[in-house]
C-alpha cells in the first residue's frame, strides 16, 4: 500500500531561516537547516532525519534533471499545517506531508471501511475477517514505515519538478501536478525514490510482464502499449476524491492505493519507473528529462521533440518506431 496526497505547496524565499519557519510554525519544537531546504519536526532528532532525508532526495533528483533544487521548507503534520503563517512569513516550496501517526490513522480507517464493504456493508466483521483485518494492517503499517524515506522523495521530487521548470512557463497545470504530461510528471517524481524504491518497481513491473500472455502485453491500454502510456491520465485522476480541507483554505487530497490492486496505480508508478530506465538506456543520458521537459514547455510535444532533437542519435524518431524499440527492449529483458 502507497499513501498519496497533494503536496501542500508554498515557496521558501532565499532570506529565511529556522527562526522564521518556527516563529511562524509555533506548534513544532526544532528545525534543522541545511544548504537548500529546511526541516521542521517535534524534536531536534526528527528535522535532522526529516533533512537527510530530503537532501538525499536532492541527489537522484539532480541526477535525472540537472538543475539547481530550488529553497524549500519540509514537514510532516498531524492535524492542519499551517500554511497560512508560513505564507505571510514568506516561505513558498514547502511540502507538508501526513505525520506517520497520521498515516497509520489513515490507513487504518480506510481498510477497515474496505472490509465493512466487502462484508456488506454491516458496523461489524465476523470473527475471522477481524482478524484478518488486523493481520493486514500491521503489515500495511509496516510498509509504511519501511518506506517512508521514499514516500518524501517522492513528493519532494514532483514539488521540485514543478517549481524548476513550470512556475514561471505561463502553461496552465493539466490537473495532477505540473503541465506537464503525467508520465513525464510522474517520472520526476519516481526518479528522486532512492535505489532500493527503484529496485522494486523494477521486479514488480516484471512480475506483472510475465503475468500476462505475450498476445496482451502489448494490447491496447496493457501495460506495454506505449503510446496509451504517453498520453494517458494519472489513474487517481480517473476517481473523484472529496478533498480533507485545512483551517487555513488550502486543501490536501488523501487517497489510499492497495499495491496490485485494480485501480492500476502501483502499475502505473513501475511502468513509469522502466520506461525512464529505457530513456535513460537508449539516450546515455540521465538528465534527458530535463531535456524533454525544457521542449515541452517551450510548447513543443513529446512526439514532436523526438522527431526534431538531435542530441540523441540512437533514440526512435516517432512513437511508433519508440512502441517497436520499447517492445523489442523489454522482450530482450532489459527491463
Amino acid at each position: 500500500m502507497l499513501l498519496e496526497t497533494i503536496a501542500l505547496v508554498i515557496q521558501l524565499d532565499g532570506s529565511q531561516t529556522c527562526a522564521g519557519a518556527l516563529s511562524a510554525a509555533p506548534g513544532y519544537q526544532a528545525c534543522a537547516q541545511g544548504t537548500n531546504g529546511l526541516a521542521l519536526s517535534d524534536t531536534q532528532a526528527g528535522a535532522d532525519l526529516l533533512l537527510a532525508q530530503a537532501e538525499a532526495a536532492e541527489v537522484t533528483f539532480k541526477r535525472g534533471f540537472s538543475e539547481s533544487i530550488p529553497p524549500y521548507l519540509v514537514f510532516y503534520f498531524d492535524a492542519d499545517p499551517p500554511l497560512a503563517e508560513l505564507d505571510r512569513a514568506g516561505f513558498s516550496t514547502v511540502l507538508a506531508w501526513p505525520s506517520p501517526k497520521h498515516v497509520a490513522s489513515l490507513l487504518t480507517t480506510a481498510l477497515r471501511q474496505q472490509a465493512l464493504a466487502r462484508a456488506g456493508g454491516s458496523g461489524t466483521l465476523p470473527d475471522a475477517a477481524e482478524a484478518a483485518l488486523t493481520a493486514q494492517t500491521a503489515a500495511v503499517l509496516s510498509s509504511i514505515e519501511s518506506k517512508q524515506e521514499g514516500v518524501v522523495a517522492h513528493e519532494l521530487g514532483h514539488v521540485w519538478y514543478s517549481a524548476v521548470f513550470w512556475r514561471d512557463s505561463g502553461v496552465a497545470p493539466d490537473g495532477y501536478g505540473s503541465p506537464a504530461p503525467d508520465w513525464l510528471d510522474e517520472s520526476a517524481a519516481v526518479l528522486t525514490e532512492g535505489a532500493s524504491f527503484a529496485d522494486d518497481r523494477r521486479r514488480l513491473f516484471v512480475e506483472t510482464w510475465n503475468t500476462l500472455e505475450p498476445a496482451g502485453r502489448f494490447a491496447p491500454e496493457s501495460i506495454g502499449d506505449l503510446d496509451y502510456f504517453l498520453t494517458r491520465q494519472h489513474p487517481s485522476q480517473r476517481q473523484a476524491v472529496p478533498p480533507v480541507e485545512s483551517g487555513s483554505g488550502s486543501a490536501a487530497t488523501v487517497s489510499v492505493v492497495v499495491r496490485g490492486g485494480g485501480d492500476g496505480k502501483e502499475a502505473y508508478y513501475n511502468q513509469v519507473r522502466v520506461f525512464a530506465d529505457y530513456l535513460i538506456d537508449r539516450t546515455g543520458d540521465a538528465a534527458v528529462f530535463a531535456e524533454i521537459t525544457r521542449a515541452l514547455a517551450a510548447g513543443s510535444t513529446f512526439g514532436a521533440w523526438l522527431g526534431s532533437q538531435v542530441r540523441y542519435p540512437t533514440l526512435r524518431r516517432t512513437i511508433p518506431e519508440l512502441q517497436a524499440d520499447w517492445s523489442d527492449w523489454i522482450a530482450r529483458g532489459a527491463a
